[in-house]
């Protein structure tokens, strides 16, 4: 099976991974480097809340107005 999800909201791997559905083992391993590297929870926690932004409604509302209006 391939990974699901949107990998534009993970920034490339920078705020999480995508896995296979099913795929246990990567899911341990993802969650095993997590619990192991501080710095990788820290940079995953910094990304994820930056990403944020740019999925906010008002701000997805107004990009897609703003390609109607041009």
């Amino acid at each position: 099976m391939t990974p699901t999800g949107s990998p534009q909201a993970l920034d490339g791997g920078r705020a999480a991974v995508l896995f296979a559905v099913g795929d246990v083992g990567a899911r341990a391993a993802s969650i095993g480097s997590l619990l192991d590297d501080p710095d990788l929870r820290r940079s995953w926690r910094e990304a994820a809340a930056e990403g944020l932004d740019r999925y906010r409604v008002e701000r997805v509302v107004n990009d897609v107005m703003d390609v109607y209006r041009d």
